[in-house]
């Protein structure tokens, strides 16, 4: 099993792979202040 970790400027995304199989995904939304 495999977790990834995208992080970009308006999204944080986590996945599963298992094997060459993609699983679920989770996207969580960054807030920044200006």
């Amino acid at each position: 099993m495999l977790l990834t970790i995208d992080i970009g400027n308006t999204n944080i995304t986590f996945g599963l792979y298992e094997g060459g199989t993609p699983g679920p995904r989770w996207r969580i939304r960054t807030i920044h202040e200006k």
